[in-house]
């Protein structure tokens, strides 16, 4: 009957995995009028059932497990070739072992049903112009993806528009980037020439991949099947030099094309079951992708406004003044500084004060300073204490460890950009707000939102000075209702500048920062730094480490937690975006992440050990800073941890840190390698 199998030759078990299929828009559109016109009582059934249509905050994994959802539709986002790369650098022989260390939606439900997964990766059948070839393989067929021959759900797009000869984009392990400096303008002004009907037809061209009744591996009966539907949208931020409104009409027609063809797939299903079907859709192309999700307006409102959140914890909308969101936050909070310096937000609606502690972006320099300055002076003939370090994987809901009492005083390491902001992508500025941060579930927008009054003073209020770092807020700035304060397109944080100056980089032109992300000035200019960083010795590059900065909010009040004050310490901190940038490759970035990292996860320890100074033990949680869409590698990432650790635990001192690296769903074989090696070293200083 078509259906296909997969059985493991090593524990025997048989898993249903369906039925692949690439079907274009148009063939979905045939097959479902052709239906329609089939049976009387499907035209019947269809014009009675109509639509209900509802937002919901769940977790798709559970969704895809719940026995009342068997047989669903889920929208799944992806890449176009049907699979989950974490990075654009990532080939199908990388595999899908490592979809697990991606929290997002996309690899979320690719690990749901795991045989389907699999399939897509190593079974497909792939024509040589990236169409799935549906019939079947011949002799000479080698299964599954390569890097050389992937599927492209774009083909006969492209086709219509002779994208061979027009060079407007190309694929790259099923990221669509454009070919040239000038493509995707070229490709805009093209598809604006296009009436509305021409637009319609070449839509019908996109393809989307739909694995129908698949099996929900993570329930163990086998029984439990939904059908997925594997979506790609443009990546908007992964592009530099490239705006939102050059990519606009191309990511609109891919868009549009994703949604029909889903709701067709279960209008289809409806028609086969003669019932109702349910269908999850998700924002594809949301967050880190940069698709605008609130541009348009559907019965007045944003269709990005959903949540409430701000407005439950602050008393207004962010948005209540329209697009002057620092007006509005500056007219409805004020800014409150003690006799004893901690900074305080009050919300004039609700009239409740929130703790916004101290905000500081110092260099690990400094650091590096404030920690050897606290240490107890040395006495004769008296040994200095040792250092005391533990150190541990731990699998856990951020939010909840900052919920945690236990956790009160804590140190989070927070993965955010160079402006110590959560931007989306690199197009999003600050007067855009935090609204949106809610749409984002990586690690670092959950960390600043469970510290929200931290995360709007650090957008509305902070004090930015002309060489990138955070002037501290005097009476001066409190006076002026919060004027002039804040970071706005053209004045941001910058944790990057003391490195910049240390290098020259205003006249290299190495790296440009846009929006807290810092990516090649021009062509060559990773490779012109690569050189230059490898031939310096190792005491220059530790001198360059130490002029990053990082954003340490101390103190800072957790707004997520109701019936009582937690006070927790967040370190913000970025590493570089190696998988936004089409035309370089890992090698290129890595002497310049590396010294990112090394220098972030020091900071970040040297915070916990002036905290350890002054109460005597500390937590720090650590986070996989640059890893997943970032696309920095785990081992240049484990590196800089097992770097930091040893030269903190070398410095010696009374403090005692109690070090927790904070992993998603599993810990990465890397991650236990890691503890594994450090822990016989450190653990004779405790005796």
């Amino acid at each position: 009957d078509g259906v296909v199998l997969l059985e493991s030759k090593v524990n025997g078990r048989e898993f249903h995995v369906g039925r692949f299929t690439t079907p274009t828009l148009e063939s979905l559109r045939a097959e479902y009028a052709a239906k329609l016109r089939a049976n009387k009582k499907n035209s019947e059934l269809l014009r009675s059932g109509g639509f209900s249509l509802a937002n919901m905050v769940a977790d798709v994994r559970d969704l895809h497990r719940d026995p009342a959802n068997r047989g669903a539709v889920f929208q799944v986002a992806s890449q176009f070739n049907c699979l989950e790369m974490p990075d654009i650098n990532l080939t199908p022989e990388d595999g899908i072992t490592n979809y697990i260390t991606d929290p997002t939606q996309g690899p979320a439900c690719a690990m749901e049903c795991a045989p389907g997964t699999l399939y897509r990766n190593y079974f497909v059948d792939v024509n040589a112009d990236g169409t799935l070839n549906e019939g079947g393989g011949d002799d000479s067929f080698e299964p599954g993806q390569r890097a050389d021959r992937q599927l492209d759900c774009l083909a006969y797009v492209g086709k219509a528009l002779h994208n061979d000869k027009e060079n407007y984009w190309h694929l790259k392990n099923g990221y669509v980037l454009p070919s040239g400096p000038t493509s995707l303008s070229r490709l805009s002004q093209r598809l604006q020439s296009l009436s509305e009907e021409s637009i319609d037809e070449l839509r019908g061209q996109l393809a989307v991949g739909v694995q129908w009744d698949t099996e929900v591996s993570s329930v163990d009966s086998g029984d439990q099947r939904v059908c997925q539907v594997y979506c790609a949208a443009v990546p908007v931020a992964y592009a530099p030099g490239n705006t939102t409104d050059q990519w606009e009409p191309f990511a609109r027609l891919v868009l549009r094309g994703c949604y029909e063809s889903t709701l067709l797939v279960a209008a289809l299903k409806a028609i086969e079951r003669g019932a109702r079907e349910k269908v999850f859709l998700t924002l594809v192309g949301g967050g880190v992708f940069g698709n605008d999700e609130h541009d348009d307006r559907v019965d007045g409102r944003h269709l990005g406004a959903g949540s409430t959140w701000f407005e439950d914890t602050f008393g207004f909308s962010e948005r209540a003044g329209g697009s002057n969101m620092h007006a509005t936050v500056h007219r409805n909070v004020e800014l409150h500084k003690r006799s004893d310096g901690v900074l305080e937000l009050m919300s004039k609606p609700l009239g409740k004060r929130f703790e916004v502690g101290r905000f500081d972006t110092p260099s690990l320099a400094e650091l590096r300073s404030a920690t050897s300055k606290n240490r107890p002076p040395e006495i004769p003939g008296v040994r200095p204490p040792h250092k005391e370090i533990t150190i541990q994987n731990i699998v856990a809901d951020v939010r909840e460890l900052h919920r945690d009492p236990a956790n009160d005083g804590a140190v989070f390491q927070v993965a955010s950009q160079f402006n110590c902001l959560e931007m989306p992508d690199m197009n999003t500025t600050p007067e855009e707000g935090i609204t949106n941060y809610i749409h984002d579930h990586t690690q670092g927008p959950a960390c600043a939102l469970e510290c929200a009054p931290g995360t709007l003073f650090r957008n509305y209020f902070v004090k930015v000075m002309s060489n990138g770092t955070a002037g501290e807020i005097d009476a001066s700035d409190v006076d002026t209702s919060g004027a002039g304060l804040g970071q706005y397109d053209k004045k941001q944080l910058d944790g990057l500048q003391g490195l910049g100056e240390a290098l020259d980089n205003r006249r290299n032109r190495y790296w440009t920062m846009k929006n807290g992300y810092a990516t090649p000035s021009r062509r060559g200019s990773l490779t012109d730094l690569k050189k230059r960083l490898e031939g310096m010795s190792k005491s220059t590059m530790d001198e360059l480490t130490t002029k990053i900065a990082v954003g340490v909010q101390k103190d800072t009040q957790v707004s997520s937690v109701s019936d009582r004050v937690q006070k927790v310490t967040q370190v913000y901190c970025s590493a570089l975006p190696v998988g936004y940038s089409p035309n370089t490759s890992p090698a290129d970035w890595e002497p310049f992440a590396r010294l990112v990292l090394n220098s972030l996860y020091e900071s970040t320890l040297l915070v916990a050990e002036r905290e350890a100074q002054r109460t005597g033990r500390t937590k720090v949680f650590l986070t996989h800073v640059g890893g997943g869409v970032f696309g920095n590698d785990q081992k240049w990432i484990v590196d800089a941890i097992e770097k930091a650790v040893w030269s903190v635990f070398l410095r010696g001192n009374s403090g005692k840190l109690d070090v927790y690296i904070v992993n998603y769903k599993s810990v990465p074989r890397i991650y236990e390698e890691l503890v594994e090696r450090l822990i016989p070293s450190l653990q004779p200083r405790f005796r």
